[in-house]
């Protein structure tokens, strides 16, 4: 997805914001460029680079994709870093795999003002349903079957399918502490627990027939210091 186009969509989000922000097919859009990858290696010289001088308020409507794998190591746990998606990327003349994560800061001044998507593979797919959702994901005949808890079925047909409502002990096991903080001092952590809400929205799978995505709503501030370790 080119740069304006992404800048359109997360436009469009800002219209939203009296709605379920993370349960919006836009953020589905958003993470198109995740949901499958071809044999062609993927160049990021025009990415911007995070240098530890940067300021975030110089950061606003960047995007930068294909994180170190360095980086999602020293952020997130080994069982959830073996299930994000390896990509090959073309660097002075140089192929390197990185991993398939992208982080977005919006231009505009809503709620969601850092964005970090991850691309699931398939293999991850059970493992993070029932870690954030204690649910049980199984196809047959082109149907999906959810049984949330021991408890109901749910049958939907075999498309894209989004999954919203996370507990912050499940975030804390699944992500760490870092992406934890991050989100609970996020805009629209400290909305829901206005409201009272006990299951976040800041963590949100769409899992699509190649696997999932994961999308994660952070802290301006703790988000850009994320970015750095991810992109370093």
């Amino acid at each position: 997805m080119k740069r304006d186009q992404r800048d359109a969509l997360l436009d469009k989000l800002e219209s939203e914001c009296g709605g379920s922000l993370l349960s919006s097919p836009v953020l589905e859009q958003l993470s198109v460029p995740f949901s499958h990858h071809t044999s062609e290696e993927t160049r990021d010289t025009s990415q911007p680079h995070i240098t530890l001088h940067n300021s975030h308020s110089t950061i606003d409507g960047t995007t930068y994709e294909h994180a170190s794998p360095e980086g999602i190591a020293a952020i997130f746990k080994k069982k959830l870093c073996a299930t994000i998606t390896r990509v090959p990327v073309q660097s002075e003349q140089t192929t390197v795999w990185k991993a398939a994560v992208t982080t977005a800061f919006p231009l505009w001044g809503g709620l969601v003002n850092c964005l970090i998507s991850l691309d699931i593979s398939m293999l991850g797919v059970d493992f993070l349903a029932m870690a954030l959702f204690n649910a049980r994901i199984s196809s047959a005949e082109s149907i999906r079957h959810i049984t949330f808890n021991d408890g109901p079925t749910l049958l939907m047909p075999d498309s894209e399918l989004t999954m919203k409502g996370v507990k912050d002990e499940a975030i804390i096991n699944v992500f760490g502490s870092e992406i934890s903080e991050a989100i609970k001092v996020s805009p629209v952590r400290r909305r829901e627990i206005e409201q009272g809400r006990l299951l976040t929205e800041c963590v949100s799978m769409i899992i699509t027939a190649q696997g999932a995505i994961i999308n994660l709503s952070l802290d301006l501030n703790r988000g850009f210091e994320i970015s750095k370790k991810l992109y370093a």
